[in-house]
């Protein structure tokens, strides 16, 4: 996840929240090894000290993925508005059918179809 997602998802829950960052650097090629974001979620408000990636702190936050992809019933990835998850759907969903097709064009043997869907599981 990058900064700007991370700072769409805060705001998306905290909309008056401002931050600042500071990453840790070092290891292989100098890539960056902690981050550190610094959150106040109102104005003139007290300052929330958070480590660790991106996703930990958003789970941190109470802020999860909570809009899952299902593929034939049983779940594949998880994003977190459903706005993600059907494009996601979408996108999968064509490949499959155009993968199928190719294969039963090929005299291929038939897996069956691939069905996508999205469902909302808060956790």
């Amino acid at each position: 996840m990058n900064y700007r997602r991370f700072t769409e998802l805060l705001r998306s829950r905290y909309a008056e929240s401002e931050l600042d960052t500071a990453s840790q650097h070092g290891g292989f090629a100098n890539a960056r090894t902690k981050t550190a974001v610094s959150i106040v979620f109102q104005p003139g408000g007290k300052v929330y000290d958070y480590a660790g990636s991106y996703t930990d702190i958003l789970e941190q936050l109470g802020i999860m993925r909570e809009w899952v992809l299902l593929r034939n019933g049983e779940p594949e990835q998880w994003y977190y508005t459903e706005m993600e998850a059907n494009s996601q759907v979408e996108i999968r969903q064509a490949q499959a059918d155009k993968f199928r097709a190719s294969n039963l064009e090929r005299g291929w043997y038939d897996y069956g179809p691939k069905v996508y869907s999205v469902e909302h599981r808060p956790t």
